[in-house]
């Protein structure tokens, strides 16, 4: 179905200013980028006695709604692999909401016990300079504090560097986001087709808001510089004349380097796609569709695949990429 320019348009405000989601204009004054863009990780916890819950509270409260309990080491292991797979894939992964509000918190939880250390470590080098003038200080005592401060910034570089690659994605593939959404929106009966899956699922509530604010902005600038001076036949966004579409898609047939590790509970008798070999080495099997081949990939292994072909396995945690 061809989408018109101005059937999209219409449904925009008159004016340019971007509404969040409550329906309040967003102030010119307001920071999208990066850095800031998830500093907004407040949700519905409780608040004891009247006061603003804080980031141990909510930590607290994360853990003690989660069954069984997360370990710090498994979310942080967890996350470097999706940061892994979100840098090598082609497409917008499905963004981890619990996993990541469960790394901002421990992160805010880590800084204010930082802060506290500091606080103490200050006061007792101005207790001993105080007191004993003649002997120095022994600067060694800052060494842990140093490492923890060194862990910490890794982690954020991480956080970071992830946001910044979903970012670049979005704004590669938001009319593409678009489409896939009006397509889901059609066909909601469709539950076999893996690109309807919900933009709820792709994209967090603050993407969501940068998602729209830069569509919206890219087609006004479509249709205020080119498609409004077109014939009304060629003013459809996604128009496919001449083989060649209008809008980005992610490269289904780019090659990725991938390392099969199986059922992330490591249960190989559970999993109804594992197949166990004449050596006894579990496998799955693909099929390539440009050679109509079937090729086994056993746990533990390194592949070089079409992402097309081993996407399925990516999004259920059966594969890694490298």
């Amino acid at each position: 179905m061809d989408v018109d320019i101005e059937d999209i348009l219409a449904e925009l405000n008159t004016d340019s200013t971007a509404v969040d989601y409550s329906g309040n204009p967003l102030s010119d004054g307001i920071s999208t980028n990066a850095s800031t863009l998830y500093n907004n990780t407040s949700s519905s916890f409780p608040i004891a006695d009247g006061k603003h819950a804080t980031p141990s509270d909510k930590l607290n409260h994360i853990r003690s709604n989660t069954s069984p309990s997360i370990s710090a080491e498994h979310d942080y292991s967890s996350f470097i692999t999706l940061w892994r797979n979100e840098r090598c894939a082609p497409e917008l992964l499905p963004y981890p909401h619990h996993l990541m509000t469960r790394m901002i918190m421990r992160i805010q939880d880590q800084l204010e016990r930082l802060e506290i250390i500091s606080m103490d470590f200050m006061g007792q080098s101005s207790t001993t300079t105080t007191t004993t003038t003649n002997k120095p200080v022994n600067n060694n005592n800052m060494l842990p504090l140093l490492c923890m401060e060194a862990e910490l910034e890794r982690i954020k570089f991480v956080i970071r560097s992830y946001i910044r690659c979903r970012l670049s994605k979005i704004d590669k593939f938001s009319l593409y986001l678009r489409q896939i959404n009006e397509q889901r929106e059609e066909d909601h009966d469709d539950q076999d087709n893996d690109s309807l899956m919900p933009l709820e699922h792709i994209l967090s509530k603050d993407e969501m808001v940068y998602y729209q604010r830069h569509s919206e902005m890219i087609l006004k600038l479509f249709n205020e510089t080119t498609l409004k001076h077109l014939p009304p036949e060629l003013q459809a966004i996604n128009d496919t004349t001449g083989t060649i579409s209008m809008i980005d898609e992610p490269d289904w047939n780019k090659f990725v380097f991938i390392k099969v590790t199986g059922p992330t509970d490591k249960s190989f008798n559970n999993d109804p796609l594992l197949r166990n070999g004449s050596n006894g080495k579990y496998f799955y099997e693909v099929i390539i569709p440009e050679l109509e081949e079937d090729v086994e990939l056993f746990i533990g292994s390194i592949y070089v695949m079409r992402y097309s072909v081993i996407k399925n396995l990516l999004l259920d945690g059966k594969v890694i990429l490298i």
